[in-house]
């Protein structure tokens, strides 16, 4: 997976905070660059060299220098070969800081990692759920519609049942229709139940 820079910043953050929060020594990032400086690349280094190398004053590199050798982190020593350079050499105290500092910088690498998957993790378990639940909010749309088509083919069943076409004979009955009409309306009522009367089977012929 690639490392954004906002990864990068939080990364560097959680580190930081680690490292406060043992109560290590409180170097600013200019004595920390000098530190890493003289651990991470050849020696010798002078204090010339570490100012061009950082691109800050002579006098900075000397103050950083002094903040570190209170630390017991680094040490200054006159360069044998020349009296007027220093040289700054490394301590056995700077080693183990420097040492403590990787593992935290790892251990937060890491444990964001774990954060990140663990993250990814809960959004593909949200998207599984989503489906579901749409199709559980569609469910009673569904089923209404079935019961729906139930009802309209019970009331079908209700209207073209014997009964119903009785009824409507009676009604026949009760009413008998002249002429034409009454053919017409014996075919709409259909042949279930009904006989014309003997009263108006006369009007069948004309």
């Amino acid at each position: 997976m690639a490392v954004t820079d906002l990864d990068s910043l939080d990364i560097w953050r959680r580190a930081m905070v680690a490292n406060v929060r043992r109560d290590a020594p409180d170097l600013s990032a200019r004595q920390m660059a000098v530190l890493l400086t003289v651990y991470m690349t050849e020696q010798p280094h002078t204090v010339r060299g570490l100012a061009e190398i950082l691109n800050v004053s002579k006098p900075a590199i000397t103050r950083a220098i002094d903040r570190l050798g209170e630390f017991g982190l680094a040490r200054r020593k006159a360069d044998p070969r020349d009296r007027r350079s220093v040289i700054v050499q490394r301590t056995v105290k700077g080693s183990v800081y420097l040492a403590e500092f990787a593992e935290i910088i790892n251990d937060v690498t890491l444990q964001r990692e774990r954060d990140l998957a663990a993250a990814e993790a809960r959004r593909a378990k949200a998207r599984a759920k989503k489906p579901a639940a749409e199709s559980k909010t569609a469910m009673p749309k569904t089923a209404a519609a079935r019961a729906t088509k139930a009802e309209k083919r019970r009331s079908r069943r209700v209207i073209d049942s014997p009964a119903a076409r009785c009824g409507k004979s009676a009604s026949l009955l009760s009413n008998p229709p002249s002429g034409r009409r009454y053919w017409e309306a014996a075919r709409r009522a259909g042949s279930g139940g009904y006989f014309p009367p003997p009263a108006a089977r006369r009007y069948r012929d004309r």
